[in-house]
């Protein structure tokens, strides 16, 4: 497993604001929580496009201690902040970096649909990607092209540009595939 899934496998992250596929005006709310079973401190960041903003950590979270009593800092695991945009659209998405590691992109998208070990995730809506052992092109085509199998229906470009990029090698990596 690549450093990178190991460092995903590792977390526990709920992301409450904002709902998937919000509108909003010229501000953004993000909140929610994460969790690192190594007992390390997470840290947040959201993008959009060449905007970012590190997220304030730290904020009480008892339901998450509850859950996760034997995970260290579970208890103030909360994050959240107001990210200011200038008017358009946007796409967010949500980086997340375990004590002084490498920030990684969380596919947030990807986990509400697709079973993936390597994430500590299992849904039925897409394609169980542990089964299907895609190769990074294929992961791309699909985020590319979006898809009409399964449960559900996966819309186009969910993610472009480096983020699908790390999405795709992400997930390559993860099932044992290797190559293109």
């Amino acid at each position: 497993m690549s450093a990178a899934a190991e460092v995903l496998s590792d977390l526990h992250l709920m992301l409450e604001s904002p709902a998937e596929g919000a509108i909003v005006d010229d501000e953004i709310a993000v909140s929610g929580w994460c969790v690192s079973r190594s007992g390390e401190r997470c840290a947040v960041r959201v993008r959009a496009q060449e905007h970012s903003l590190e997220l304030p950590t730290g904020r009480s979270r008892p339901d998450v201690a509850a859950t996760f009593p034997d995970i260290a800092l579970a208890a103030t695991s909360g994050f959240g902040g107001a990210f200011a945009l200038p008017a358009g659209s946007w796409q967010i998405s949500i980086d997340v970096r375990v004590g002084h590691g490498d920030w990684q992109l969380f596919g947030v998208r990807c986990v509400n649909c697709h079973t993936l070990e390597a994430s500590n995730v299992i849904a039925e809506i897409g394609p169980n990607l542990d089964q299907l052992r895609p190769p990074k092109a294929l992961v791309l085509d699909a985020i590319a092209k979006g898809r009409a199998n399964g449960n559900g229906q996966m819309a186009a470009e969910l993610y472009t540009g480096q983020d699908a990029e790390d999405v795709a090698n992400y997930v390559a990596k993860a099932v044992g595939q290797t190559g293109k």
